[in-house]
């Protein structure tokens, strides 16, 4: 987390263990060309305030993708967490993402907790775990997507 800052859609740097919430981050790989990030993307007007409840924090990373794409893309998108992108393939490369959307909960131990495709119920089963909580205590209503 220390090691990954990049700016938002205003030019502000955001680094990425400074977003982390009491209870965690969920970081949501995407990219502006991927019709399966697109799909996580509509999901996190539901998804986020489900984590922000839990108070896991959430970001949005673009990646691979220019100053001028990421801000048409995402200008006028009220995803309910903050966007922040990398126009190399540093950000892809320091965290092993193969495909898009990628999800990454990064518990406040800042240990990887979950690591995988944007199906939200594998998502909350995985915050469960390692927060120890009783399965069905994160419920999301949207259900994401595997491909990606």
């Amino acid at each position: 987390l220390a090691a990954t800052s990049l700016p938002d859609l205003s030019g502000q740097r955001v680094a990425l263990d400074g977003a982390m919430g009491p209870e965690g981050i969920v970081l949501v790989f995407v990219d502006t060309t991927c019709p399966f990030s697109g799909q996580a993307l509509r999901d996190m007007p539901t998804v986020a305030p489900t984590l922000s409840g839990a108070k896991i924090n959430s970001v949005v990373v673009n990646i691979d993708g220019s100053k001028e794409m990421v801000t048409k893309y995402f200008g006028g998108k009220n995803l309910g967490a903050p966007v922040i992108y990398d126009a190399t393939n540093a950000t892809m490369t320091r965290w092993n993402i193969k495909s898009v959307p990628t999800i990454v909960y990064v518990g406040p131990d800042k240990k990887i907790a979950y690591n995988g495709s944007a199906v939200w119920a594998n998502v909350g089963s995985a915050i469960e775990k390692a927060r120890q909580l009783p399965p069905g205590t994160i419920k999301f209503t949207a259900s994401g997507t595997s491909y990606g």
